[in-house]
């Protein structure tokens, strides 16, 4: 046991050797296990949520100043921490022990420091499934087009047989085109709360409908600037009719022409050409 003033200071309360410590970060993130699965066969995985070093310290009864510390907070906070441990002092121990198999499973795994490549493959995987629609406005009257879907926070296109992702749209993109009074490209978004079906004639516009055809009207959350505009490389070029993408798509996408790259596997290749161009590699 560490008994210096200058560890007292630095974690509270007295404990076990600062290398101690250390050599539990070391071993919890070094023990792996081989997991196989028939989505991605077999790979290694971290096992360990928990690391606490035992030293010998005997508490006096009803002091809880050792809750207080860092080695205490920190086996909930980072997964490794210290207990003090006696034959005749057992009971904080125990109530580590008990707190964790409680749990249950799930909640202790919650308990798992994640990999931040880990959570960013998994919120891409989850973005790959949601479809996005990217809106065109009227011409003429692409302006006032927009203004009444900030406005009224509404989207519509007619209803087609074709395209049953147009009943599972989670976000609406739009098109600014050429003309407007700022630079042209996908430059806004919303996410969809609502869709329903309705004849052409129900959507009240300050424009008159050309057609009673049955529409998918999308009831939208705020209508916000993307944080990175997509624009048009210098050979590209929108008509006046919608596209769809998926979220990854449109967080991802540079160019119009990436817009159309939906899914992982797309997006994965994408890269690995980049790199190869860029660097040099050699494959075969």
């Amino acid at each position: 046991m560490d008994a210096t003033e200058k560890y007292r200071q630095q974690f509270g309360t007295f404990g076990p050797p600062v290398d101690a410590i250390n050599v539990l970060h070391r071993y919890r993130d070094a023990i792996l296990e081989l997991e196989r699965s028939e989505a991605q066969g077999e790979s290694l995985k971290r096992s360990v949520v928990q690391a606490v070093a035992l030293f010998p310290l005997n508490l006096i009864e009803g002091d809880t100043s050792f809750r207080d510390s860092r080695l205490w907070k920190s086996i909930d906070h980072i997964g490794v921490g210290a207990i003090p441990t006696l034959p005749s002092n057992c009971g904080l121990l125990k109530e580590w022990i008990l707190t964790s198999l409680r749990r249950g499973g799930w909640s202790l795994a919650d308990k798992a420091i994640a990999s931040l490549a880990d959570e960013k493959a998994r919120d891409w995987r989850v973005a790959a499934s949601e479809p996005v629609l990217i809106g065109v406005l009227r011409s003429p009257g692409s302006a006032e087009h927009l203004d009444w879907i900030k406005r009224e926070r509404m989207y519509y296109q007619p209803r087609t047989k074709s395209q049953r992702r147009q009943f599972f749209v989670k976000q609406a993109a739009l098109y600014i085109p050429l003309g407007m009074q700022e630079p042209n490209g996908i430059r806004y978004v919303a996410d969809v709360e609502h869709i329903e079906v309705v004849d052409r004639s129900e959507i009240p516009t300050p424009w008159t409908a050309r057609r009673n055809d049955s529409m998918v009207l999308y009831q939208l959350g705020p209508v916000r600037a993307l944080e990175k505009p997509i624009g048009l490389s210098s050979d590209e070029t929108m008509s006046g009719h919608w596209r769809w993408t998926t979220r990854l798509g449109l967080q991802h996408a540079q160019t119009l022409s990436e817009v159309g790259l939906e899914t992982e596997p797309e997006w994965r290749l994408l890269e690995w050409l980049r790199a190869d161009a860029s660097f040099g590699l050699k494959t075969k």
